[in-house]
C-alpha cells in the first residue's frame, strides 16, 4: 500500500469574498449605516469629501447632468400616469438606454455657447443667426437686411 499524492482543484471561499457576499445583499440604508460603522470604528479609514455633484432629491451621485435613478422613479410615474392603473411598473420594465443623454446637434451646442458667453440682450440675435445658418454652416442671408430685420 502506497501513498500516491494527486493534484486536485477545489474552490475555497476567503473571508474576503464571503465579506463581499454579505455586502452585496444590504439594502442602502444598510449599507450606508455599514460604512458609517467602518469610518467610526476605524480611524485609518477616512470618507472622500470630493466635489461630486449630488441629485438635490435623492442625494445620490449625478450621471452627467441628470440623476439615473430620479429619472427612473420619474419615468415609472409617468408611465403610471399613462396607464391609469394602480399598479406601478416592475424594475424589469426598466430601459437603461432611456437613461442616455442624446448628443446634442450642432445648432444646440452653438446656442449653449453663444448664451453662455454673450450679454442676455444678444440672445434674441445670436438663436436668429444659428438658425439662419445652412446645412454647411453658412450664413444663409445678408447681415444687412438681417440687421435691419432685428432693428440692431
Amino acid at each position: 500500500m502506497g501513498m500516491n499524492l494527486l493534484p486536485q482543484q477545489q474552490m475555497k471561499a476567503s473571508p474576503a469574498l464571503i465579506a463581499l457576499n454579505n455586502m452585496l445583499v444590504l439594502s442602502t440604508q444598510e449599507l450606508q449605516q455599514l460604512v458609517q460603522t467602518e469610518l467610526a470604528d476605524n480611524p485609518a479609514l477616512e470618507q472622500d469629501e470630493s466635489d461630486e455633484a449630488l441629485c438635490s432629491r435623492c442625494g445620490r451621485p449625478l450621471s452627467g447632468a441628470t440623476c439615473i435613478y430620479c429619472l427612473h422613479e420619474d419615468m415609472k410615474l409617468a408611465e403610471a400616469e399613462r396607464d391609469d392603473s394602480s399598479a406601478t411598473p416592475s424594475d424589469d420594465e426598466f430601459d437603461p438606454l432611456l437613461a442616455i443623454a442624446a448628443p446634442s446637434t450642432l445648432r444646440e451646442s452653438l446656442e449653449r455657447d453663444l448664451h453662455i458667453t454673450l450679454p442676455l440682450a444678444d440672445h434674441v440675435i445670436a438663436d436668429y443667426l444659428i438658425g439662419s445658418l445652412d446645412e454647411h454652416g453658412f450664413l444663409d442671408g445678408d447681415v444687412d437686411s438681417i440687421a435691419e430685420m432685428l432693428n440692431t
